[in-house]
Order: structure tokens, then C-alpha cells, then sequence
């Protein structure tokens, strides 16, 4: 004022008009042969927004740190991230709030999302899947690839391990915070064999039936008999072949050998040993 004279200008002391984001100490000076005058301000550039688009943002567990990325428009520029808050990119299965910040001189822009560290998957193998019944809880074992991985049984989907003989559809679920994996097969376990021995294999002959006996180890166990291959015990003198099997959930084992029914002792009295003269016999 007046209006229409001439005014030089200098940034932070420099002819140069800044390009950067941020503050300059600006001085204009009149530069005019019948005036002067000169006025010192601050010229603030603030910095442009730019786009920031996350991405990466679903991993799987590889035991290393699993970073976010990210685009920006314009491109090319510096994003620093955080995940749940920290600055260290996570290694861990699970899920992390990302905060992706452009750091940059000129720009500013923020995006914010979810990285899902998934579980890695790994290979379960089944093992001790054939066993023999020894009246404690016998539990299928497991090995996994990776090694040392916990795994969880179900046994015809209970958590205890079975006891008695039979067929049990097994589960084997990795339970670690990093993996998943599963594999299912049978648990058989057989029966244990116990011993037979025969006994009462020589009678007489009383008309009744008469059958054979058996004590086995362990003892106290059910055995069934056959003689000549029928169930039913003989009662006629002779000789028989007795098998004798057991009977029970847990145990197996037969024995065989021969019964023998001998011949009753009979009282003989003789009569008629007085007799006359007939002619005849």
C-alpha cells in the first residue's frame, strides 16, 4: 500500500520460493526507487495426504515375523507399522490390529486393518494302534511333522483311553497354539491270552453227565467245553476229546484233551445152583 510496487521475497533467507512441506520465515521487502518498506511472516506448506492401502494382511505361521505391507498413492512412499501397538511385527498365530503411517517430509496418510497370522498345518501320524489287553487304560501315541507337537486323543470320542478289548475309532487333534493338524484311525485292543488247564478227565460211569473241569490264570474266567464237538457232557463210559475255551470280553485261550468215562463195578450174585436131574441142559 500503495498498491502495484515491487516486493522481493526471501524463505529462511534464500530468493528460492520453498518446494518442501514446512514452516519458512518469509521477509518481504519493497523494492521501488520513491518507496521502501519491508514486513517479516512465517509461510507454513503443510504436508498433502497421500492413500495408504494395506495388504498382506492374511499369513500363515511360518515361525518367523510376519509383516503387513502397503501401497500408497503417490507411490513408493514410507510406511511404518505397528501391530497391536508395537512396532515389532508379530511371529504368533492369532490377529493384530495393523496401523500402517506414511513418514515422509511432504506427505501424511494413515490406514488402519486386521493381520490373521493363521495356524500353520501340520502332519499327525498315529501310532501303538494294535495292543493287548493288560487291564490298565492303553493310549494310541502320535508323531508330528513338525516334531514335539502336543496332540489330543479321543477314543469313540471320549478323552479316556480305553481299557477292555475292542475296536476304538481314534482322533488325534494337535493342540499348540501355531498348528493345526488331525488324523483319526482305529485303536484295536486284542485280547490277552490266558492259560487253561484241564482237570476231572478221568471218571466212572454214574448214568449221569459227567463233564470236565478248568482252573486258568488269571483265574476266575468263564470256560466253555466241548466233547467230541458237542456242548453237551457225556454220560456213556468211553472215551471223549474235550475242548475247553474261554469265555470273556478280555481273554482268549483253549486247552484240549481226553475225558475218560470208565466202566461202573457191577455186583454179581449168582442163583440156581441147586438144581435136579431133567435130562436138559
Amino acid at each position: 500500500t500503495p498498491t502495484g510496487l515491487t516486493v522481493n521475497f526471501t524463505y529462511n533467507g534464500s530468493s528460492t520460493a520453498p518446494t518442501a512441506a514446512g514452516s519458512y520465515t518469509v521477509v518481504g521487502i519493497v523494492s521501488d526507487s520513491n518507496y521502501q518498506g519491508s514486513n517479516t511472516e512465517t509461510l507454513v506448506i503443510g504436508k498433502a495426504t497421500a492413500t495408504v492401502v494395506l495388504s498382506s494382511l492374511s499369513q500363515t505361521y511360518t515361525g518367523s515375523a510376519l509383516a503387513a505391507t502397503a501401497s500408497t498413492t503417490p507411490t513408493s512412499l514410507t510406511v511404518s507399522f505397528t501391530y497391536n501397538g508395537s512396532s515389532t511385527a508379530p511371529t504368533a498365530a492369532g490377529s493384530y490390529t495393523v496401523v500402517g503411517t506414511i513418514s515422509d517430509s511432504n506427505y501424511t496418510g494413515t490406514a488402519s486393518g486386521t493381520l490373521v497370522v493363521n495356524k500353520a498345518t501340520a502332519a499327525v501320524t498315529l501310532g501303538s494302534l494294535s495292543q493287548t489287553y493288560t487291564g490298565s487304560a492303553l493310549a494310541a501315541t502320535a508323531t508330528t511333522a513338525p516334531t514335539s507337537l502336543t496332540v489330543n486323543f479321543t477314543y469313540n470320542g471320549s478323552s479316556t483311553a480305553p481299557t477292555a478289548a475292542g475296536s476304538y475309532t481314534v482322533v488325534g487333534t494337535i493342540s499348540d497354539s501355531n498348528y493345526t493338524g488331525t488324523a483319526s484311525g482305529t485303536l484295536v485292543v486284542n485280547k490277552a491270552t490266558a492259560a487253561v488247564t484241564l482237570g476231572s478227565l478221568s471218571q466212572t460211569y454214574t448214568g449221569s453227565a459227567l463233564a470236565a473241569t478248568a482252573t486258568t490264570t488269571p483265574s476266575g474266567l468263564t470256560v466253555n467245553f466241548t466233547y467230541n464237538g458237542s456242548a453237551t457232557a457225556p454220560t456213556a463210559a468211553g472215551s471223549y476229546t474235550v475242548a475247553g475255551t474261554i469265555s470273556d470280553s478280555n481273554y482268549t485261550g483253549t486247552a484240549t484233551g481226553t475225558l475218560v468215562i470208565g466202566k461202573a463195578t457191577a455186583t454179581l450174585t449168582l442163583g440156581s445152583l441147586s438144581q435136579t436131574y431133567t435130562g436138559s441142559a
